[in-house]
């Protein structure tokens, strides 16, 4: 059964109708991060169980939302240090406004944190902007820096952008593709 199932997998990702596999964080990857101009779109931390946030949670108030939990923030203070070591430097870290977001961000320690609404889950109709992709999208795919571009968001709002999602704490390094308005490149997955 098992062999059955990753057989058709492995056939829809060959037709484009799933995402194939990334190359995982090679040196490759790295490079392209630690440039300027490098664009890392980073799901938050890791956060109490659960998917979305509780019925009545507003943006503002963190006590109504799903938060990270001490796993998430040792996770986010990894990573941080991880990009360090590598060299990234952040020109610019954007946040989602909710509250699992801007503490994944602020745990990086990668510079100051700007909320941006551009970088808001899409899970509730109330809070989404049916342009917010192609604003998104053109915002990074504008970027050169100095320094790489953090853009710290959800699941469900990373695959409005990219077609991908990651887990929790997990990413993907962006860039621009060359002779494309508001194209960006996938170079390789962080996990």
């Amino acid at each position: 059964m098992r062999r059955k199932l990753r057989a058709g997998l492995l056939l829809l990702a060959l037709l484009g109708l799933v995402p194939g596999p990334l190359a995982a964080a090679g040196e490759e990857v790295w490079a392209a991060l630690a440039a300027d101009g490098g664009i890392l779109l980073l799901r938050h931390a890791q956060t109490v169980p659960g998917t979305g946030d509780p019925a009545g949670f507003r943006p503002d108030d963190c006590a109504t939302q799903r938060n990270l939990n001490e796993a998430g923030r040792e996770q986010a203070r990894a990573l941080g240090e991880t990009l360090r070591r590598r060299g990234v430097a952040a020109g610019r870290v954007l946040s989602s406004p909710w509250c699992r977001t801007l503490e994944t961000a602020r745990l990086l320690r990668l510079g100051p944190v700007e909320p941006s609404p551009l970088l808001a889950s899409t899970w509730n109709d109330e809070v989404q902007n049916p342009d917010r992709s192609d604003q998104l999208r053109a915002l990074a795919a504008a970027w050169q820096g100095p320094g790489a571009l953090i853009l710290v968001t959800h699941g469900i709002t990373m695959r409005g952008l990219i077609g991908r999602s990651a887990g929790q704490g997990g990413g993907y390094v962006l860039r621009a593709r060359p002779g494309a308005a508001a194209a960006l490149e996938i170079v390789g997955a962080l996990p």
